[in-house]
């Protein structure tokens, strides 16, 4: 016997279907707007305000940016990434640039931002640069919190696989953790061109850190 459902049943269940996969989509960008610091109450605002293509893009473009060590803030940087549309208007920037360019046109945004950043510390005094220093990179919590972050980040960038197995996971923790000391060396070095001790090992709330820095500390000597 062959079960016959209204039309009205059928469109219903289709719908229905159609607002799963919505919201599945919705959860994905829910989950990245978090690993990448964005309170909840923001998440909802941006996920009613602006399109799912305008999120995605600019998840992954800030994504790429803090991977390289670019941003320090990404909770805030991604907001305005999705406000402003960067992904966008990088790409677009790509496109338009002619092949004949001058130097600046060839090299990355970022790049040049950072150049500009340098161009403009070195006439800064070594009290403005320490002070400039803590208000970019805030307290000890916020530091870590920031690490913890990176390394999320790049551990869900190595997996792939919805369902990893045990050398996928032990590849994307290695990598976690790689990406912690590479923060953490640029970290130091920074204190060190403007004139602050390193961080001590007891400084560490979170005990997983506390022995990653540990390890850290042992290599430098």
């Amino acid at each position: 016997m062959v079960l016959v459902l209204p039309k009205r049943q059928k469109l219903k269940s289709t719908q229905s279907s159609l607002d799963l996969l919505d919201n599945e989509k919705e959860n994905g960008l829910y989950h990245d707007l978090m690993s990448l610091g964005v309170k909840p109450e923001k998440i909802e605002w941006v996920l009613s305000e602006f399109t799912k293509e305008q999120v995605k893009r600019n998840v992954k473009y800030t994504q790429g940016r803090l991977v390289i060590g670019d941003i320090t803030h990404p909770h805030s940087y991604v907001i305005k990434a999705i406000q402003k549309d960067y992904a966008k208007v990088s790409q677009e920037s790509k496109v338009s640039t002619p092949k004949k360019s001058t130097r600046k046109e060839l090299v990355p945004d970022f790049i040049i931002e950072a150049e500009d950043k340098e161009k403009a510390l070195e006439n800064l005094t070594l009290k403005e640069k320490q002070e400039l220093f803590y208000k970019e990179n805030g307290n000890q919590i916020e530091f870590e919190k920031r690490l913890l972050q990176f390394q999320e980040l790049r551990k869900m960038l190595v997996l792939n696989s919805e369902e990893p197995n045990q050398e996928e996971l032990k590849k994307a923790q290695e990598a976690a953790v790689q990406e912690v000391l590479r923060n953490m060396n640029e970290d130091l070095r920074k204190r060190e061109e403007i004139g602050l001790k390193p961080r001590q090992i007891n400084d560490f709330e979170n005990k997983e850190l506390r022995e990653i820095y540990r390890t850290f500390l042992h290599k430098q000597v």
